[in-house]
């Protein structure tokens, strides 16, 4: 949202035993309603995760500083269905880091990730969020049997 960039991602290119460690890890998250550390070999990055109508909205934050809080280095959400997107997509534009104007929603399901400014001195973590956003997208998109036909 914050690029421009549009990337095309397929359930298939994504290993089950990935989506079933980010299904997992977006339970727990959503579950204890604070940042939670995610898993192996990213560990010392944590995120949180929140549900917003149906949809999945996810910040994914930097590494635990000496000093201060996390800086936020992206926030993800996900529409499943229809009645998801709109609203949340209002909700990304409005919340996101510089969105690009006049961006076209996709056609559902979809995620779209905003960057914060932060994010530029973590070149570490920009290397592996992208894949951490498109495999929570497929747990969460995935995770109802009505929707298993997109796979």
């Amino acid at each position: 949202m914050t690029t421009g960039d549009s990337v095309h991602s397929r359930r298939d290119q994504i290993a089950d035993a990935t989506i079933a460690a980010c299904a997992a890890w977006t339970d727990k998250a959503l579950a204890s309603g604070k940042p939670e550390p995610l898993f192996a070999p990213v560990a010392d990055y944590a995120a949180q995760a929140l549900r917003a109508e149906g949809a999945l909205v996810v910040t994914v934050f930097g590494r635990a500083p000496q000093v201060g809080k996390r800086v936020p280095l992206v926030t993800f959400g996900v529409a499943q269905r229809s009645r998801q997107a709109e609203r949340l997509w209002r909700l990304m534009m409005q919340g996101v880091y510089s969105p690009v104007p006049h961006l076209a929603r996709p056609p559902v399901p979809w995620c779209a990730a905003g960057v914060y400014a932060s994010a530029a001195s973590d070149m570490e973590a920009l290397s592996w969020i992208g894949q951490f956003e498109q495999a929570v997208a497929w747990a969460w998109i995935t995770r109802s049997p009505v929707l298993e036909s997109v796979r």
